[in-house]
Formats: C-alpha cells, sequence, structure tokens
C-alpha cells in the first residue's frame, strides 16, 4: 500500500471516531427519564400518561407500566422541574427533580380516584380541568362504566347521571330516547325540544345520536342546568353531553386489537292481563251468540262467531262486509234500555261470561321474539408520535314485533393524533354509518299497538282467509276502528327508511410556549335520508272506504342535513401568585346549517306491485322545504352572544293537485329527470311561486342580523 492510500485510510478513520465522539457527546447531553407507573395495588397502569408540563414533553406506559421520556439537549439547563403521571381514575401523582443530561429513574405510584375529584373535565371549560376545580356540577361516565354497551350512546347513561330523565318513549329499534335534565326548562315546549345539545369530538351533533357505535365511546360528560351556556350559547339552554370516543392517547407501543360478539333476543317486557270473559247475549248452551234483528225477541236468531267471522272477510272486494247486530254491546252501545229487553240492560250486564271455544292472545300473538346480533373489531395502535384507532361494527336488532324487522346499521370509524415536534398535535375524528329501519308509521299512527290490548279473546289475529289474507274484521263488535285487525297494516304498509351518516372532524393545537395555547377546529356532520312507505292496491278496510286507501298510496322522499363548524381559540395564562391565576381566551367561530326535504306522494295505483309514483293515477302532492342558518364573528367569553349574520331561509311549496304528466318530477327525489311540459295553468302556477321565491330571496338578502336575531321567510303556495 502506498503512502498516499495509507495516508486516506488514517484520515478517514480519525474523522469516524470524531464523528462518532461528537455524536456520543451530543447524546450524552440528552436527558432520558425512565420508570414505571403502578396502582397501590401493585398492578401496572396501562396507558397512564407522563409528562412535563413545562417543557411540553409526555410519554405514555407500555402494557407493563413502564415509560421512557427523552427531553432535548438543548433545553436541558440543570433547571427544578415536576414529573408528573396521570392515569384514567387514579389521583395524579408528581415529583420534583433536577433535569439534568443522562438517565434518571422515576417510579410513580397512583392511588385509586374513588370519586373521581381528580378527574379531567372538558365540556363547559376553556381548558382542560380537574372536576375539583369546576365550578359547577359535570357528571362524567367513563367507559369502565359501560363494560356492555347499550343500543345507543343515551340508553348506556339510564341510572348513572344524577338528575338524568332518560325515556325511550317508543319500543321501536332505533328510536333515540328523550333526555330531560334537571326538570322542563320550559311551561309549553310545543314545537321546541328539551333535550340537551349533543357534542362528538367536538363536533356540534345536528340530527340523532343513535348512528353512533357505542362501542366507540371512551366516556361521556354531562352538565347540567344554565352552566352549559357559558361556552356553548343559549343551544346549551337544556344542557350538554359531550361523547369522546376512542383513540390510541392512552395505548402503549404497538398494535391491539378487539373483537366482540353478542347475540340474544329481543321481547317485550312482561304479558299484559286481557279480559277472558264477555258480556254479550248467548243461547242457553253459551256457545251461539243472539243475533239483534228488529221486531224479533232478543234470542230469536242466534249465529257461531267462527262462522260470521269467515262470511264477513272472505270478501270479493277490498273491505269486509257487514257482521251481524248484537242485542247489546258494552262498549259500543250507549243507550240504557232496549225495546226488546226490560229493565236496564247496560247496567245490568257483566263481564262474567267466558267466551265459547278456543280462546287467543291478541298480544302474544302480535309478538314475534327477533334476534339481536352485534359484531364489532377494532384496533388500537401507538407508533411513536403516532396514535390511532380504527373500528368496524355491524349490528341488527330485529324487535319483537311480527311483520316488522328492526334496524340493521354499519359503522366504521378511524381516529388519529399525530404529534409533530414539541410543539404541534393535529387531530382527526371521522365516522360513516349506515342503517336500514323499518316501522315508522306502519303501525297506523300507534292505532296498531292501542287496538291489541282490546282484541276479544275469541278473535284470532293470525287468521286468513281463503286468498291467505289476513282478517280484517276479526273482532264483530261495533267498537270503532278497535274492529280492525291491529296486524293487518303491519303486513300489509311496507316501510323503509335508509340513512347515511358522516361525521369528522379536524383539530390542530400549537403552543409555542407554556403560556399560550393556541388551537383550531373543522367539523362536518352530513346526514341522508331515503324514505319509502308503499299501501299497495288491494289494501283492505273494514268496510267501504274512499277509493284512495284502497287502491293504494306510494309515499316517498328524501331529507339531507349538513352542518359545518369551524372555530379558532387562543388561550393566554398569566399566574401572579399562587393563588391568583388568570386566563385570557379569544375565541372566533364560524356555523353553517342547511336542512333540505324532498317528498312525493300518490295514490289509485294503476297496477298492483308497480312502486313507482308514475303508476299513481289519483291527486297528490309534492313538497319542498329548504333551510338555512348561518353564524360567524368573534365569541365573547362568558356569554352566548355572537356577532355576525344568521340566515335562515325556509320554502315550503305544495303543489296540490297534480296531473299525471307532472308525476315524473316526484318519481324519484333528488333526480334529474326528464318531464314533459305542464299544462298551462300549472305552469303558470309554478312561474308565480318562482317569482315570489324570488322576491322573498331578495329582501332576506338586503337584511343584516346582529346578535342571533334572525328572520325567517315562508313561501306557501
Amino acid at each position: 500500500m502506498t503512502q498516499t492510500r495509507r495516508d486516506f485510510w488514517s484520515g478517514a478513520a480519525v474523522l469516524a471516531l470524531l464523528c462518532l465522539a461528537g455524536t456520543n457527546a451530543v447524546r450524552a447531553q440528552d436527558a432520558v427519564l425512565k420508570g414505571r407507573v403502578v396502582s397501590d395495588r401493585g398492578e401496572p397502569i396501562v396507558g397512564a400518561n407522563v409528562f412535563i408540563e413545562e417543557l411540553r414533553l409526555a410519554a405514555t406506559t407500555s402494557n407493563d407500566g413502564r415509560y421512557v421520556l427523552t427531553a432535548p439537549g438543548a433545553r436541558v439547563r440543570g433547571q427544578t422541574l415536576f414529573l408528573r403521571a396521570r392515569g384514567i381514575g387514579f389521583k395524579p401523582g408528581s415529583k420534583q427533580l433536577t433535569l439534568t443530561a443522562g438517565e434518571q429513574t422515576v417510579d410513580f405510584t397512583l392511588v385509586y380516584d374513588v370519586n373521581l375529584l381528580q378527574a379531567v373535565v372538558v365540556t363547559g371549560v376553556q381548558e382542560a380541568t380537574e372536576a375539583a376545580k369546576v365550578p359547577f356540577d359535570v357528571a362524567r361516565v367513563s367507559a369502565a362504566q359501560m363494560a356492555v354497551p347499550g343500543q345507543d350512546a343515551l340508553t348506556q347513561l339510564k341510572g348513572k347521571v344524577a338528575g338524568a330523565d332518560i325515556v325511550s318513549f317508543s319500543g321501536r329499534p332505533g328510536t333515540q330516547p328523550a333526555v330531560l335534565l334537571r326538570g322542563p326548562t320550559m311551561i309549553n315546549a310545543q314545537g321546541r325540544s328539551q333535550d340537551p345539545l349533543y357534542i362528538v369530538d367536538g363536533v356540534i351533533i345536528n340530527g340523532n345520536l343513535p348512528d353512533l357505535n357505542p362501542s366507540d365511546i371512551e366516556n361521556i360528560e354531562v352538565v347540567k342546568g344554565a352552566a352549559a351556556s357559558s361556552l356553548y350559547g343559549s343551544r346549551a339552554g337544556n344542557g350538554v353531553i359531550q361523547i369522546t370516543t376512542r383513540s390510541g392517547r392512552h395505548t402503549g407501543d404497538g398494535v391491539k386489537f378487539s373483537a366482540r360478539s353478542e347475540f340474544g333476543r329481543s321481547d317485550i317486557e312482561r304479558d299484559f292481563g286481557l279480559a277472558r270473559s264477555q258480556a254479550l247475549f248467548t243461547d242457553e248452551t253459551g256457545k251461539r251468540f243472539c243475533q239483534f234483528v228488529n221486531g224479533l225477541p232478543v234470542c230469536a236468531v242466534t249465529f257461531d262467531y267462527a262462522t260470521a267471522q269467515a262470511a264477513i272477510n272472505n270478501q270479493p272486494q277490498a273491505y269486509a262486509g257487514q257482521p251481524p247486530g248484537l242485542p247489546l254491546d258494552p262498549g259500543a252501545t250507549i243507550a240504557t234500555s232496549i225495546p226488546t229487553i226490560s229493565g236496564s240492560p247496560l247496567r245490568e250486564r257483566f263481564q262474567i261470561q267466558p267466551w265459547p271455544g278456543t280462546s287467543y292472545n291478541a298480544v302474544a300473538d302480535a309478538v314475534d321474539p327477533h334476534a339481536h346480533i352485534e359484531n364489532s373489531l377494532d384496533m388500537t395502535g401507538r407508533f411513536g408520535g403516532t396514535t390511532f384507532y380504527t373500528s368496524a361494527d355491524q349490528y341488527n336488532e330485529g324487535g319483537a314485533i311480527r311483520f316488522l324487522q328492526g334496524i340493521t346499521r354499519y359503522a366504521f370509524r378511524a381516529n388519529g393524533d399525530q404529534v409533530i415536534g414539541t410543539n404541534w398535535t393535529i387531530g382527526i375524528r371521522s365516522q360513516y354509518s349506515r342503517s336500514t329501519a323499518d316501522g315508522l308509521n306502519q303501525q297506523n299512527a300507534g292505532g296498531a299497538f292501542f287496538r291489541l290490548t282490546r282484541v276479544p279473546a275469541i278473535a284470532n289475529v293470525l287468521q286468513t282467509d281463503t286468498l291467505g289474507r289476513l282478517y280484517i274484521r276479526p273482532n264483530l263488535q261495533q267498537g270503532g276502528q278497535q274492529n280492525e285487525n291491529p296486524l293487518y297494516s303491519l303486513q300489509n304498509v311496507a316501510r323503509s327508511d335508509v340513512t347515511n351518516r358522516f361525521i369528522g372532524g379536524l383539530t390542530v393545537q400549537y403552543n409555542p410556549a407554556d403560556w399560550i395555547n393556541v388551537s383550531g377546529n373543522f367539523s362536518y356532520d352530513l346526514r341522508r335520508v331515503t324514505f319509502d312507505q308503499i299501501q299497495d292496491k288491494g289494501y283492505r278496510t273494514t268496510g267501504p272506504a274512499p277509493a284512495a286507501i284502497n287502491n293504494g298510496d306510494i309515499f316517498r322522499g328524501a331529507s339531507g342535513d349538513e352542518a359545518l363548524n369551524t372555530g379558532l381559540n387562543a388561550l393566554f395564562r398569566k399566574d401572579f401568585s399562587g393563588d391568583l391565576r388568570t386566563h385570557y381566551t379569544l375565541a372566533y367561530q364560524f356555523e353553517d346549517r342547511r336542512s333540505d326535504i324532498n317528498t312525493g306522494e300518490g295514490n289509485t295505483l294503476t297496477f298492483k306491485g308497480v312502486t313507482t309514483l308514475n303508476n299513481t293515477s289519483g291527486t297528490g302532492t309534492r313538497v319542498l322545504w329548504r333551510g338555512r342558518s348561518r353564524v360567524q364573528g368573534p365569541l365573547h367569553p362568558g356569554r352566548a352572544a355572537a356577532r355576525g349574520r344568521q340566515l335562515a331561509v325556509r320554502l315550503r311549496q305544495p303543489l296540490g293537485d297534480v296531473g299525471p304528466d307532472l308525476w315524473c318530477l316526484a318519481r324519484e327525489p333528488r333526480a334529474v329527470v326528464a318531464c314533459p311540459p305542464a299544462e298551462p295553468a300549472q305552469a303558470t302556477r309554478l312561474l308565480r311561486h318562482g317569482r315570489r321565491l324570488a322576491a322573498v330571496q331578495r329582501a332576506v338578502r338586503d337584511v343584516r342580523h346582529r346578535r342571533w336575531r334572525h328572520s325567517h321567510a315562508r313561501l306557501l303556495g
């Protein structure tokens, strides 16, 4: 080897050693804190947060409770700091230390917080605050208290929040229960909701909560009373329920999968005691009923109940025949005397005679327990400063009523957080769900369930005629609509509601110093619903009815709710002493909400089984409704006023009687179709509506609103 090459390799070796030495010197300047966080029972605490608030440095414990926190050498100056540890369900701990280069071992033992006074509250406050320091009551329900997820987020709160009245006014699967916090807030609530304001991951919800997957919930905070209005305005006058979904912020390094399956059956709460006796006149055998014939004695003519049922229900027309009259019909007979009967029979008859033949239970026949199935899979992980949580859920609740299928929901969620450097944090929350449900307006406005408890024990609501149709009138008595078979409308009215929901939010936080915090958020909530209700041609009634009922009816439409929220907040802290701490907040908010609905309805179907609106030959209506609300401007801390603009325009446009040539306009809501030209009179009316709408829009456009004042305009045909 020549001298030149020897000198070259010697220089390279010396340079490499110098680089390694320099690297080691730089590394030696870093401060590495490590240790273990356990409970007072010696159990490792997974997902505990260990942090130095002054340096904005944090680390999370792994599955064995260990953590490693590294402070860059440029920020190590031998200063005295506090190292803090906090875990869900534990009282926080802190230890003072001197931050120097090299490694230090600091262990924590956290005590269980039974009263949860040290739990961090984020609802109704400007920043995360311990519950003991909040000047008003905030109820907090964590995932540990919701070990078995309910069918929706609100059902899980029953019995867990003091002062919260949560009532399910309907047993239909997928129906959101009503929530009332601390009693009524108004004397007359007609047309106004008393429900609290719902917030999910900072997104103000514009619609129902059953679209959410309860398994994704990490905790729920409830603020009751007027205290909720301090940050959320007058909309929160009935309280606030804020839901925080799961994320990977409290998990250790690596990826963890979790799967859950649930299976059961839906059933009614209990059996209902139904009358087993009757007060009708019968012959001496007690098996045949007396028929009323004018001018003849009471039981001169008798009939068999089952034979009379078959006679009036096996009719070729779309309605039942006339049943035989009864001399005395308790519940329908008002007169206290009957010419052919001496005395006061209505007062002297008693419901003590058993029904002849087989007895039935209408409520039991209407109940058909369906399966309840839920399958969910989620993934939680952490890789350095990146944490994430994803889940997929399939939920089916068939309910317990015959001929109804309940609700089927598919929900997908993806949450992620990214720490950039020591000052920036980005969080993303997103969910998509799709659900299909029936039962809405399918029970004849509740009449089906009302009549179930009034069906006599001799009537079989599952009996069919020679054509396989349910008896439309199994009850021969004259009790108004209660003589109609309550199951007929459930079987012969088809209803389907399909809901697509997307909720997304983006949060950015910037902490340039320990006394300032700047955060911005953007959230979007989109809910689209399409609905169809079909009453096919040949729908039966208990007696002659308008042709529009017996010849079928089609009602379909689509609605949409869209909400966009954007906010920018800056929080400044100044501590004058240990007893005097001040916070200053600057905030800007922009909100834009839009709603629309488009429906079409027609009757008198031309062909049976064809469910498009152009199959209707009768009259119908098409209704359009659009609304918009916008608020923007700086928010003043401590009050609910907003200086900006709010615009609300409402349009309701019934077209009245529309001929078949215009039905293509409503054939498929929200679709663009080619329609034949309208008749001159109809075209003139449509043009007049358009001119009036343009005038209203010009008038509203010139209006300026301040401090949440709004004006609305309605257009009626």
